[in-house]
């Protein structure tokens, strides 16, 4: 049954462009967050409903992108960081004294 997203996820996952560290942090973000709801309903006996679900997993992205440095100034990036409503890293320069 899931032969064939995962092909497609190996397909379209090879490469470190920031497209594609998305996806691969979209995967993670969504089995670890199917694993704190499994872990929910049967420890806590609680659900919690979709549209929560969906928005944390979201946040968890956008919070993980806002982390990442280093990131090449190219229009492709930052129309995706801007798509997921998160700022471009700046870069920093550092200074001696």
């Amino acid at each position: 049954m899931l032969e064939d997203e995962k092909k497609w996820f190996l397909l379209h996952s090879k490469g470190k462009t920031i497209r594609k560290s998305i996806l691969k942090l979209s995967l993670a973000a969504t089995v670890h967050g199917v694993w704190c709801e499994r872990n929910m309903r049967i420890f806590q006996q609680k659900m919690m409903e979709v549209d929560p679900f969906g928005s944390k997993i979201c946040n968890n992205i956008r919070d993980t992108m806002m982390a990442w440095r280093n990131i090449t100034s190219m229009q492709e990036n930052k129309v995706l960081f801007r798509a997921w409503g998160v700022p471009f890293p700046r870069l920093t320069s550092i200074v001696e004294v």
